[in-house]
């Protein structure tokens, strides 16, 4: 998508509520004089932490929980725990533009307008307001109506909703609704509300009478309205605030209801049961099929076509085809924190994220292999063709030549065993460890940003190949401005970034606070042995990568991506930390790292170094797209160069006798052929000083003056001897001319019809 901002926040520390909460978005034109930029144009991965100075006088009471930049990136929105303030980025001078608001969350600027939504959580509503205005009206959901229902404006409702985005042309807000384990649509013209995402079967509640401290810990029911409505099937009393009864909602003789407002530490047990809400799940898959616990954070990418998801309270990022409703898992495993990629990864209750574009793409394709019922989503493979080049680039793995359109098989391109084949059925069939489905990997994949809320660090993920490291902060939790892992956060929440601008802003919740995060300062060289790099920094606009050395980069870079160090980059192969050596004529290797170059397919070859298939070029005396199947040249026809043009036929007076042929032999001197294309020396037929050409052909005299033989063309009688061609009399009833007996080439039925 273009220039969008895309907002994301967050609310509370675990549970899916408003009051108290902190989150914040932000932008990138903060006045930070004391952050230098490390790489010009290059988004650093140790970035300099620091506050914006409103942040302290105003926020640091007033809870803040999400933030949005304004229509002209002069200001910062922020949601506090009843109203919106507003901060000026130059002068960073903070008022209140609205009161009353009953736990705003998440709030997203309409792009291009004065139109602001807020996530009123505790409501539970979405609500619009006109800046220029400053009027407010609901669009979706209703104050007290908690559900999962679908529908028209206050005809849906909602379960503590917690951050919501707007696509780039303003036609449609997807909104994390957390009690309800899902994400919804809204279609910001008919205001219709769908879900796009995990169930939308409405929550009910859940009884417990554990005696852990604990309780429902994050599924406590945070309101007397919800009480009420959870208290189905027994008799509701109302609220009371007493120290010997557990706080929230319970269950008094079996029979009724009480909701204790009490931070009581009486816990839950058979006499008194706890009444929580209904735990979440998590399954990859599609649409209603797919299940999330807690999802907090949204944003859309760059492109539009993928919505990222932070899915809290199972620690893992999650994604969501807009076109398709695929929800696959990009990375997280168990909670705990640990760099990697995909579940190697640890977050302990990610919360924000915000999707900046990679400028740094590369132009080779990759594949990734799923094995979860979420599948390819877009990444489908939708050829057979595409499926063949990507299992050139998997080691270990062999194109078969074999395609099915079978409803027993996975849909696009799947490996069984050793060997890849590509299904053109549209089968439901889910890809597995058996039959493991081959993705046409997008490396155009976006950078996200993420608040991971509970380690209190900001952790940074490359999307297109699912790395996730740290980008500032550490274990220990505080409120420290600096570089990287000397920053401190406690429980950062919403974040967001300003596109150009290479500054992020995320609301620093229990600090109270917004921090901005620059590009760091170098502090000296990094040195990799000869063609080897550090795999985040090299050039993806150009096919080969721009070597790093002193005079580009910094040693800071290798702090957050130490987990692959120096490795040999695309096109040269040898162990990581060490000096590589370029891939050999006919071989390719498209992906940084240890593993070997790969041979060309046959029949074609590439330069040294060559980093992608499509660099394999088809030998002359063969055609086909590069990379691809190589054909050798008809008979009668040839091709003199590399590359993917089409063989060329051999012109009159030449021919070629062998398949593959780089060029074609002439007749003898004073001989010719009657045409192109010829496939024998027998063809070669001497030119005589008078013609006498046999039926169906005619002479011609060249400039130089030897005679060449043709054949009679299409509608033409040609008797022979040293008459020329003539066109044959036209029966205009039924369009062809009939030609007389022995005017027709040899093959042809005599008298048979030629059309003109």
């Amino acid at each position: 998508m273009a220039s969008a901002t895309w907002l994301r926040s967050i609310t509370l520390v675990l549970a899916c509520v408003s009051s108290p909460a902190r989150a914040s978005c932000g932008d990138e034109a903060f006045p930070v004089q004391q952050c230098n930029v490390c790489v010009a144009g290059k988004f650093s991965p140790q970035p300099c932490v620091s506050t914006i100075a409103a942040g302290g006088s105003t926020l640091s009471t007033a809870w803040p929980n999400g933030i949005a930049i304004s229509h002209d990136n002069a200001s910062l929105l922020v949601t506090t725990a009843t109203s919106i303030t507003t901060i000026d980025i130059i002068t960073q001078q903070a008022w209140d533009m609205s009161a009353s608001l009953l736990g705003p969350a998440g709030i997203a600027m309409v792009p291009g307008s004065y139109k602001v939504l807020v996530v009123e959580s505790s409501a539970p509503r979405i609500s619009f307001m006109d800046t220029a205005t400053n009027q407010f009206r609901t669009l979706a959901g209703s104050t007290g109506n908690f559900g999962a229902e679908d529908g028209i404006g206050t005809s849906a409702t909602f379960w503590r909703p917690t951050d919501i985005a707007v696509s780039a042309n303003g036609s449609h807000a997807l909104v994390a609704d957390c009690r309800n384990h899902n994400i919804r649509v809204i279609n910001l013209v008919t205001l219709s509300v769908s879900t796009l995402a995990g169930s939308n079967v409405a929550r009910l509640s859940r009884t417990t009478t554990s005696s852990d401290a604990t309780g429902c810990g994050v599924d406590m029911v945070m309101s007397v309205d919800e009480c009420q409505i959870l208290a189905v099937g027994y008799s509701w009393q109302g609220s009371h605030g007493y120290s010997s009864r557990p706080q929230g909602c319970y269950i008094h003789y079996n029979s009724y209801v009480y909701y204790n407002t009490y931070e009581s530490t009486t816990r839950c047990s058979n006499s008194y049961p706890c009444i929580c809400f209904k735990d979440g799940g998590y399954q990859d898959g599609y649409g209603t099929a797919a299940q999330f616990k807690g999802p907090r954070g949204i944003t859309i990418s760059s492109d539009g076509t993928k919505v990222f998801v932070a899915d809290s309270q199972n620690h893992k990022i999650r994604v969501i085809s807009w076109a398709t409703g695929a929800v696959t898992t990009l990375a997280g495993g168990s909670s705990g924190f640990q760099d990697g990629y995909e579940s190697n990864a640890k977050f302990n209750n990610p919360y924000g994220l915000t999707a900046i574009p990679n400028t740094r793409r590369h132009n080779t394709p990759t594949a990734r292999v799923v094995t979860s019922a979420g599948g390819c989503g877009e990444d489908l493979v939708s050829s057979a063709a595409t499926c063949q080049q990507l299992a050139n680039l998997l080691p270990g793995k062999t194109w078969s030549g074999t395609t099915y359109h079978s409803s027993s098989r996975p849909r696009g391109c799947f490996a069984y065993g050793s060997s890849i084949y590509y299904n053109s059925y549209a089968s439901d069939l889910s890809c597995s460890a058996s039959y493991q489905c081959i993705c046409q990997e997008d490396d155009h994949g976006d950078i996200l940003l993420v608040s991971d809320y509970s380690n209190h660090r900001v952790r940074i993920i490359r999307t297109d190949v699912a790395l996730v490291t740290t980008f500032a902060g550490d274990s220990s939790s505080g409120f420290t401005d600096g570089v990287g892992s000397s920053a401190r956060f406690n429980n950062p929440g919403a974040i967001t970034y300003m596109p150009g601008s290479g500054m992020a802003v995320l609301v620093d919740s229990a600090n109270g606070k917004v921090r901005t995060l620059t590009s760091g300062a170098c502090t000296g060289p990094i040195t990799c042995p000869g063609r080897s790099i550090h795999p985040e920094w090299y050039d993806y606009e150009s096919i080969h990568p721009t070597w790093i050395d002193a005079s580009n980069a910094g040693s800071s870079l290798l702090r957050a991506y130490t987990l692959k160090g120096c490795e040999c980059a695309p096109g040269y192969h040898g162990p990581n930390g060490e000096a590589c050596t370029p891939c050999d004529l006919g071989f390719f290797k498209s992906v940084s790292g240890a593993s070997e170059c790969v041979a060309c397919p046959p029949n074609s070859v590439s330069r040294t170094a060559s980093v992608s298939v499509h660099e394999c070029q088809c030998n002359a005396g063969f055609t086909g797209a590069d990379g691809g199947h190589c054909k050798g040249c008809d008979d009668g026809k040839f091709k003199e160069t590399l590359g993917s043009a089409i063989c060329a036929v051999c012109p009159r007076g030449q021919y070629s006798v062998l398949l593959a042929a780089t060029a074609c032999s002439k007749c003898e001197v004073g001989k010719s052929t009657a045409t192109q294309a010829s496939t024998s020396s027998s063809q070669c037929i001497t030119s005589p000083a008078t013609c006498a050409a046999p039926a169906g052909y005619y002479c011609h005299r060249d400039a130089k003056g030897s005679l060449e033989l043709f054949i009679c063309p299409s509608g033409f009688s040609c008797p022979g001897g040293d008459t020329d061609k003539e066109r044959c009399p036209t029966a205009a009833s039924v369009g062809w001319a009939y030609c007389p007996p022995t005017s027709f080439p040899a093959g042809e039925a005599s008298g048979a019809p030629r059309w003109n």
